[in-house]
């Protein structure tokens, strides 16, 4: 009644991919890592305060405070329950050998099973053992293709059934193709925005940072980075319009006479040198260089500094970002733990404040969501925080993030889900 204790009864004669029968120690072995290890699930870390194995197919999960999203959380991927067995095989005080082992081997009970794995390949057949219904297909193989535009002729000619996040300029042809259905959806809670470092000068003046905002050219960046409205549609805040909560506050438009009168009630009328950090991956330089041309208009020299995504986020985990773009989503989509990952101060810089932002009223208004129970009052917290976001410009949405999967038309009953995982055990194949 408290909210602080959830019990479980467990599914009776579930088996693992290698015959070893489910129960509640391999329960209590996966939280008690989800719980200890920060590198992948860090949301556990503080949240769970202990498992009690109730009887072999009951377990209680005990928390050090009420969180509203708990069961949407351990359900995600992250909280996929794990073969104990199988897993201390690999060293039962190593850890690092544990997770070196997970990264190319599974330990679960889903419905495929890896049948073999090399850098381009996973080979994946249907697990005899699963205690739901079978996958209609047999085998699967997942293929890792360097080029997009290869991934668009191997679909054409029927070497692959589909493929996730074709390249823009495959669209129009894919859209052509009698064969092949091209579908849009939205990508779980992920938001592309500009970033501003609110420690470095002159990123620390709230005007600059408006001003900034208004010399952003949205609908053309837009097309840039995602082929236009319909593939990339204008993002106006910082958690996705099928958020719970989410709220259009962020009403930033193109118009350069704001934005130089608004460097002007700063003090900066005559422009200034502005580094901008990114990783060069996907459209981002385009989008770059369509940003420094407009930026230039009001006398912000802006100089691109880009990097590989693994140094990228290097420096953000560092707090060195200074002007960056980047992209940001929840596993569990969870306006709450999305806003408290990106603005909350104890956030900073890691894992997601890289503007290095800090305002009380919004630490206190994200504090009072964690706990609150009534999704309504939750939501009214949220609309609040964005709207102080959206006075203060840490962050510019720019577009919220689209799930585009092409599929040749003889691949039937793919569903979205929020998270945007494909369940491939539910397509079938005519």
């Amino acid at each position: 009644d408290d909210g602080l204790e959830y019990t479980f009864d467990l599914r009776k004669g579930v088996k693992f991919h290698d015959g070893t029968d489910f129960d509640a120690e391999d329960v209590e072995f996966t939280v008690d890592m989800l719980k200890n290890n920060g590198s992948y699930a860090s949301f556990f870390n503080e949240l769970i305060s202990k498992v009690e194995i109730l009887d072999p197919h009951k377990v209680k999960i005990v928390l050090n405070r009420i969180e509203p999203q708990f069961l949407k959380r351990i359900s995600s991927y992250n909280g996929s329950i794990l073969n104990k067995k199988a897993v201390l095989e690999q060293g039962e005080d190593d850890t690092e050998s544990q997770m070196q082992w997970l990264a190319s081997n599974t330990a679960g009970t889903g419905p495929y099973k890896l049948e073999s794995l090399t850098t381009d390949e996973a080979h994946l057949v249907v697990n005899e053992d699963y205690w739901g219904d079978k996958p209609k297909i047999d085998k699967v193989i997942l293929k890792t293709v360097a080029e997009s535009s290869n991934l668009r002729i191997m679909l054409e000619k029927g070497d692959i059934d589909f493929y996730r996040l074709p390249a823009a300029k495959d669209y129009e042809a894919l859209e052509q193709n009698p064969d092949i259905e091209l579908l849009v959806r939205p990508a779980n809670s992920k938001i592309v925005y500009l970033g501003l470092n609110t420690e470095n000068k002159p990123l620390d003046n709230p005007k600059v940072r408006q001003a900034i905002a208004y010399a952003v050219p949205y609908e053309q960046i837009c097309k840039v980075l995602g082929g236009g409205e319909k593939y990339a549609p204008r993002a106006r805040t910082v958690l996705t319009e099928e958020l719970s909560g989410s709220a259009p506050v962020f009403q930033y438009e193109y118009d350069l006479e704001n934005a130089k009168e608004l460097l002007k009630e700063a003090g900066y009328e005559n422009g200034f040198k502005l580094n901008f950090d990114l990783f060069n991956a996907g459209k981002f330089p385009d989008m770059a260089v369509v940003l420094q041309a407009e930026l230039k208009k009001i006398g912000i020299d802006m100089e691109i500094n880009s990097m590989a995504p693994p140094a990228f986020f290097q420096s953000g985990d560092a707090g060195k970002l200074n002007f960056f773009v980047v992209s940001w989503w929840d596993n569990a989509a969870d306006p709450v733990g999305l806003l408290n990952d990106i603005v909350h101060s104890a956030s900073i810089p890691s894992p997601g404040n890289y503007a290095k932002y800090v305002n009380k009223d919004v630490d206190s208004l994200i504090d009072k969501a964690k706990v609150e129970l009534e999704p309504a009052k939750r939501d009214e917290l949220l609309k609040d925080a964005q709207e102080i976001l959206a006075e203060d410009v840490p962050y510019i949405p720019i577009h919220e993030a689209m799930i585009t999967l092409a599929f040749r038309k003889n691949v039937k009953n793919y569903v979205h889900y929020s998270d945007s995982i494909t369940r491939l055990y539910e397509l079938e194949k005519e």
